[in-house]
């Protein structure tokens, strides 16, 4: 509306302007037309960017020719200004919102009217160039957009994964040279510390198009963060987002490499921090410390709870005592000044902190977890009330630590679980619903359920599904079942073990899918949701449970959901455990080698897939010539895929002769060592050791 406005008063001006009339002139309609050019380049309309340089190039028409007067002020109609019109903010306005805009082609028309920018300046039609604000933008717009992934303004899905030869993080460093060159006429080009930030922006746009793996982009990063530390200009060494950016980058990478990496940048920074005379330009961000306790989380590592509450107890030192006496050893060839010590104040831990540290303790599946979560809960509940403004308990803290009793697998962590959700309801019904269970509460009591195999949880998983529907009855918020609540009552249904589990399972899934169909696409039912329903099935005691399970399988991709590796294993596993009298033991391996040609085809088949294989062959196959045959060809498979693990290779002992057993052995063992041959066992190896994927849900 206020655009509509300005531009109803703008061309009132104008036929005013065209009346002759006195009061109407340049300078009264200059500060509306930029002001009308930032209205449209900030509005969230498509063609925003476009209408805001529109106007630009109305004002360079429109307004009469600059010229300059001996104290170099801009004259017009002999009326002298200290600003430019357009000014060069106009110009920066224009650009960023072309950058920021998600049009196509938006890099493209950034770097057009970047170029336009230097005719009309040769051409003195307007009296300022470009700075390094307006490289930032085209930067920027180089970083985020992709011309050949968008069509329409929409990214193409079939140019992703890599197929792009569109390299951002080439091109912003391209660029960047060529403006230092360029600095050389132009000073006000020289980039500073902004555009050396775009690299990062451009990596990490570069991997989230799947243009480059999180790896080769965390590794991109470092190497940049190391240019700017060599770079002989000090505006441009790294600042806190600098560092803040590369640190990032190894956190949200799948590497083993990752802990590590996070440690040596953030030591790197406080040595750095130290050199700088303890800078707030440099100084170690709260955040930085919360990524590395996120990676912590995220690692295979035995000792990430040790390491996160370390990290965490350095951080209240830090915070309690203000100021840290800086005796570090400066690396890289840094040399040393003078400044002792520097306040560390904004250190302190946050509810993040806390929360990322809970996260940590609840992925280490450790038995006594769950009590150190509580304890760690303790500490903020105190800590709050002691009037720290940093902390802050809520229902996420509260999930998190329930979600450490979920892991450990320990018999009595449901009724846990189920104790504090009675706490909590009570809590909000005396008017506290800050602490009130949400979905995630309900979900993490599932979870645990599913974990004790417990017979009962069938009927228990269904009396949760009535509680969180009466208390959405009595708006609650954020506690209405959803797709991964149903997926969690299948997944409880599917460990069960009980005779009816699968019936039910199978109603559970027919439901879902009507509710889909009925246009609720929240409750789509996904890979795992039909997973459990393939898992019920295999663990069930129902003669034709093979062939139910590939049923479930096909239903499944009929939905346009291709089954997964554990997928096509449940069915495997569906077949090993046909054992019922009346089963079809001929039909039984006729699945099981459908399957088993489908993952090898589809899918790569993991170390579990092999070893379930072979327990098909052990269960279904007679004759020792026929087994001799498939499990030296499924072992030797299995070694060529580097997948070989002792639960493998006992699974080949329990179908062999020791004397065909020692055979395969001789085959697969290095001599020297007599351990596994390297290439045998290296992706299995790589996989055992690669980080933990992150929960459905962000419990912080």
């Amino acid at each position: 509306g206020s655009i509509v406005t300005m531009e109803k008063i703008i061309r009132r001006m104008v036929e005013e302007q065209s009346a002759q009339n006195e009061v109407v002139g340049p300078l009264q309609m200059a500060p509306l037309h930029e002001h009308l050019i930032g209205a449209w380049a900030r509005c969230s309309e498509m063609a925003g960017p476009d209408r805001a340089e529109e106007i630009l190039e109305y004002m360079l028409d429109s307004y009469p020719q600059h010229r300059h007067n001996s104290n170099n002020a801009t004259m017009w109609d002999g009326l002298p200004t200290d600003e430019p019109i357009p000014s060069r903010e106009s110009f920066n306005v224009v650009l960023w919102s072309h950058a920021r805009s998600s049009q196509p082609q938006a890099n493209a028309k950034a770097i057009r009217l970047l170029s336009k920018w230097y005719e009309w300046y040769n051409a003195g039609r307007c009296s300022v160039t470009p700075n390094a604000t307006s490289y930032a933008a085209v930067l920027f717009a180089l970083a985020k957009h992709d011309p050949s992934l968008q069509q329409q303004g929409r990214p193409d899905a079939s140019k992703t994964s890599g197929q792009s030869q569109f390299d951002a993080p080439k091109m912003v460093l391209d660029l960047l040279e060529q403006m230092e060159k360029l600095s050389q006429k132009y000073p006000a080009v020289k980039p500073d510390l902004s555009c050396y930030h775009k690299y990062f922006v451009a990596v990490q746009e570069s991997v989230k198009r799947g243009q480059i793996t999180d790896f080769e982009g965390a590794i991109l990063c470092e190497r940049h963060l190391e240019r700017m530390l060599r770079y002989p200009d000090e505006e441009i060494h790294p600042d806190s987002w600098a560092f803040n950016a590369a640190i990032r980058s190894w956190t949200h990478c799948n590497s083993v490499e990752s802990v590590g990496r996070c440690e040596n940048l953030l030591k790197l920074q406080e040595e750095y921090h130290a050199l700088k005379g303890f800078s707030s330009k440099t100084k170690p961000l709260i955040h930085s410390y919360n990524l590395l306790i996120d990676c912590y989380a995220r690692s295979r590592l035995r000792d990430k709870v040790e390491r996160a509450t370390g990290l965490l107890r350095k951080l209240e030192e830090r915070g309690t005592r203000g100021v840290l006496t800086s005796n570090m050893s400066i690396k890289r060839g840094f040399e040393r000044h003078t400044n002792e010590s520097g306040i560390y104040e904004w250190l302190r831990p946050n509810s993040y902190t806390y929360n990322s540290v809970l996260n940590t303790i609840a992925k280490s599946g450790k038995r006594q977890a769950p009590e150190l979560a509580e304890k760690i809960l303790l500490e903020m509940d105190r800590k709050q009330k002691e009037g720290d403004p940093a902390i802050e308990l809520t229902i996420r803290s509260i999930n998190v630590c329930l979600n450490a009793w979920a892991q450990s697998g320990r018999e009595s962590a449901p009724k846990r679980i189920k104790d504090w959700i009675d706490r909590m309801v009570s809590m909000a019904e005396k008017g506290n619903l800050g602490f009130a269970p949400n979905r995630v509460t309900f979900n993490t009591y599932l979870q645990a359920m599913a974990k004790t195999n417990d017979p009962d949880s069938c009927n228990k998983a269904e009396a949760v599904i009535e509680e969180m529907y009466k208390l959405h009855e009595k708006r609650y918020r954020d506690v209405e079942p959803d797709i991964i609540t149903f997926t969690n009552i299948l997944h409880c249904f599917s460990t069960s073990g009980s005779d009816g589990a699968l019936e039910k399972s199978m109603a559970l899934l027919d439901h879902l899918e009507e509710l889909h169909a009925e246009g609720q696409g929240s409750m789509r039912p996904s890979r795992l949701t039909y997973n459990c329903a393939v898992n019920a099935a295999a663990k069930s005691k129902l003669k034709g449970k093979a062939k139910i399970a590939e049923k479930i399988l096909r239903r499944m991709e009929s939905v346009a959901l291709k089954a997964g590796t554990v997928t096509y294993n449940s069915v495997l596993n569906a077949c090993a455990f046909s054992l019922h009298p009346e089963d079809d033991r001929e039909e039984v391996l006729q699945i099981a080698s459908r399957m088993w040609e489908e993952v090898r085809q589809n899918n790569r088949p993991n170390y579990i897939t092999y070893q379930t294989m072979l327990r098909v062959v052990s269960t279904q196959v007679k004759g020792d010539s026929e087994k001799w045959r498939l499990v030296s060809e499924i072992v030797d498979m299995c070694a060529r895929d580097g997948q070989l693990t002792n639960q493998v290779m006992h699974g080949a002992r329990m179908n062999v002769s020791p004397c065909d057993f020692q055979k395969l052995r001789d085959r697969v063992v290095d001599q020297r060592t007599g351990s596994y041959r390297q290439e045998f066992v290296a992706n299995v190896q790589r996989m055992k050791a690669a980080p933990t994927g992150r929960f459905a849900y962000d419990y912080r």
